[in-house]
């Protein structure tokens, strides 16, 4: 009896002990549990925290890319446009150089009047000795000649233009020629044919000699009326030579050759004679350095436009860049919202999915994909996930 119950006390020892150390072994298996649990979850921070710096110098490293082709494709163009600057200085130095040398241009074509005639007897007898006729004539060359010049009425040379001097007294030169820097030409008309139609007309070298001296005394009176209007004064920016225009190249190369001091004595008062030879190449002139200034002007408006356009390919590079910068902040967020959505123990596709194990009646489910992930992020196992993708599956 003794022994029966020394052995039942025995038993009841070990039955003790065992369920003691049935116990402590649960504590520590709950305990590895939380441990794994809490290693699972820093590994799974510690990935995604990788992940985003991976994604973040990528991000970087596309920028630079992007900001280096960039540089490389407008580089030539910067390039381009600084030359493009310079010849249209080096064109603008040339081209005043051009417009300076203009006066000086003036004074060699009166000594180029010396050397250049053309014969229009016929025309000028036909002419006879009508004042009137002889003015319209007069006009009729000279306008012809501006036409002809490549000139526009309006645009690069005006008529009837009046001004007044000091006296009060009304000018108007027959033309007044407009110069690409803003100075002016002033061309004034006058015929001086009544002596020169005597002197072809003379029968004998008496009134030959006559005629020729009333010629030459006739444009000398020209010049000395037109030197006295000072045109020049009158008008701002004007060059201080005024064109004399003789219709007749043939009687201006008569008194020119007669007086060979008529043409220095005008220049020194500032007057150039000319006939319609030496007037259309004055005028050819002028065309050509408006053609010159028309160029200039469509380079420098290239240049405007060219750097306007570059301006606004570096700002929408910019923007471009700024784009590429909200993109990457758009993937994080939206990382940062899908990891809350169905990653981590509280994740919401997790808590959704438990209630409606727990009997929740819906019309619609959750995508299987996204709750297997979410199972899986939470370490419900493969077990688990494939439980709630079958409930998933179930019809409502």
């Amino acid at each position: 009896m003794v022994i029966a119950v020394v052995l039942l006390a025995v038993a009841v020892a070990v039955l003790v002990v065992l369920l003691l150390r049935q116990q402590q072994l649960s504590r520590q298996a709950a305990a590895a549990g939380e441990e794994a649990a809490r290693q699972t979850e820093h590994l799974k921070l510690e990935l995604q925290h990788l992940s985003h710096t991976i994604v973040e110098e990528q991000a970087r490293r596309l920028n630079d890319d992007n900001a280096r082709r960039m540089d490389a494709l407008l580089r030539p163009l910067q390039v381009h446009l600084e030359q493009l600057n310079r010849a249209i200085h080096d064109n603008d130095v040339k081209s005043a150089e051009r417009k300076v040398s203009f006066d000086e241009a003036m004074v060699r074509m009166g000594e180029v009047t010396q050397l250049l005639g053309k014969e229009t007897s016929e025309l000028t007898r036909a002419l006879k000795g009508e004042s009137k006729t002889q003015g319209d004539w007069g006009e009729m060359i000279l306008e012809t000649i501006l036409q002809q010049s490549g000139l526009t009425r309006g645009r690069e040379y005006q008529t009837q233009v009046s001004f007044k001097n000091a006296q009060g007294r009304l000018l108007r030169p027959d033309v007044v020629v407009e110069l690409p820097d803003d100075r002016k030409v002033v061309i004034d008309s006058k015929v001086s044919l009544t002596a020169y139609m005597a002197y072809q007309q003379a029968t004998d070298d008496e009134t030959r000699a006559t005629a020729l001296a009333e010629h030459v005394k006739s444009v000398r009176r020209h010049v000395d009326e037109l030197a006295v209007k000072a045109y020049p004064d009158l008008m701002e920016r004007a060059c201080r030579h005024v064109l004399l225009f003789l219709q007749s190249d043939a009687a201006l190369s008569l008194a020119l050759s007669t007086d060979p001091t008529l043409n220095c004595d005008a220049l020194k008062k500032n007057i150039v004679i000319t006939g319609p030879t030496t007037l259309m190449m004055t005028l050819q002139i002028v065309e050509h350095l408006w053609q010159t200034e028309r160029q200039n002007r469509n380079i420098r408006q290239i240049a405007l436009k060219a750097g306007a356009l570059y301006d606004k390919l570096v700002v929408m590079t910019d923007s471009v860049q700024e784009l590429g910068r909200c993109l990457n902040r758009t993937r994080e967020s939206y990382d940062k919202m899908r990891g809350q959505l169905s990653e981590g123990r509280g994740n919401l596709v997790k808590q959704a999915e438990e209630l409606r194990a727990m009997g929740l009646t819906t019309k619609r489910r959750l995508p299987q994909e996204l709750c297997r992930q979410a199972l899986d992020s939470y370490g419900g196992g493969a077990d688990s996930a494939d439980e709630t993708a079958s409930e998933a599956e179930e019809p409502a």
